[in-house]
């Protein structure tokens, strides 16, 4: 950040106000050319990091660990504002913890994130598993990362609210009465 940034602000209230003195313009005027400056270094170091990060073929995993990676990304999911904060993709705002792909579900993969909100029905390929081992069917599709957070207090709570959600919920009708060798 701009060191003389209070200052800045200072005279750019009295300018406003018309009532800055030609000593406090020029400094005005100083400030405001050190300030464009300083954001022209800093466009530029971020511009050289860029090409280094790209050269060396640097990524986010060997920068940060994966809890700092979850915990800014649900920092970004809580602050976000307007009409796509109910959206589906925004309740996603953790780690996958558990994963099903299509090889082990019909249709696309289905997934649960830490910190998702609980859609109106259970999917199906999820429902499937409630065969009175469910914990352990959902161990078979748990992520490294959903082990880690399993294996924590908040996480076991977190599991245990998504079982007794998929074992009391209902699936859609659309896919509960659908032939159970139709595709």
């Amino acid at each position: 950040m701009f060191e003389n940034e209070a200052r800045l602000r200072e005279l750019g209230l009295k300018a406003a106000e018309g009532t800055l003195a030609e000593a406090e313009l020029d400094e005005l005027d100083q400030l405001v050319k050190a300030k464009r400056a300083a954001k022209a270094e800093r466009v530029h170091v971020v511009a050289r990091l860029r090409e280094t990060v790209v050269a060396n073929g640097i990524n986010v995993k060997d920068l940060y660990a994966a809890a700092e990676i979850v915990a800014v990304a649900q920092s970004l999911a809580a602050s976000k504002k307007g009409p796509r904060a109910g959206s589906p993709r925004s309740r996603r705002s953790g780690a996958v913890l558990i994963e099903m792909d299509s090889t082990h579900s019909k249709g696309a993969a289905v997934r649960y994130c830490q910190g998702q909100a609980l859609p109106n029905y259970v999917p199906l390929a999820f429902k499937k598993l409630d065969d009175g081992n469910l914990e352990a069917n959902l161990a078979r599709f748990t992520t490294d990362e959903g082990r880690a957070h399993f294996a924590t207090a908040e996480g076991a709570r977190e599991l245990a609210r998504w079982m007794k959600y998929i074992k009391n919920r209902q699936v859609n009708v659309k896919y509960r009465d659908a032939p159970a060798n139709a595709a």
